[in-house]
């Protein structure tokens, strides 16, 4: 189907629940990195910075994935970098000679780079679980969706479209 068509191919319900996720992440990559800044009183603004920038990148790409897979576009939804690792990795691909709607190597390597990163910065599964059990507030919560979602996107979601 052509990527200009109305749709009406059938929805990937696997796109649709890795891009929820990963807007769920990036809103609380955003969240984090806001707090850390404003926390530390700027001596962390190196890792929180890049951190606000990845959250914006993914909640925007990852918007733009869902509205693809929801209206049954799956190979654009499928070409849309989720992150600002894959931006890089998809620009690197489409330098080789790759196609922009194809998945390469450097996009998926990329897109598991920028995840593994925002999972060790947001401080994992267990660290936030912790948290959240302990203080149950809206923003632990998204804390914690954000550091597993990442983690789940690592293990499956980010290199497993490069066996299609």
């Amino acid at each position: 189907m052509p990527i200009g068509s109305a749709g009406g191919g059938e929805i990937d319900w696997a796109g649709v629940t890795n891009a929820s996720l990963n807007i769920l992440g990036g809103v609380g990559e955003m969240i984090v990195g806001g707090a850390g800044e404003y926390f530390s009183a700027g001596t962390a603004t190196p890792v929180c910075v890049p951190l606000i920038i990845d959250g914006g990148v993914r909640v925007a790409s990852n918007s733009a994935q869902l509205v693809a897979y929801f209206t049954g576009h799956n190979a654009a939804g499928n070409s849309i970098a989720g992150n600002t690792g894959a931006w890089i990795g998809k620009g690197i691909d489409m330098a080789s000679g790759k196609s922009f709607y194809d998945y390469g190597l450097g996009q998926g390597v990329g897109r598991a780079t920028n995840d593994f990163l925002s999972f060790i910065v947001t401080g994992g599964t267990a660290g936030t679980m912790s948290n959240m059990l302990s203080n149950p507030t809206l923003g632990n919560g998204v804390w914690y969706m954000s550091a597993y979602g990442g983690y789940t996107n690592l293990l499956y979601n980010d290199l497993n479209p490069l066996n299609k």
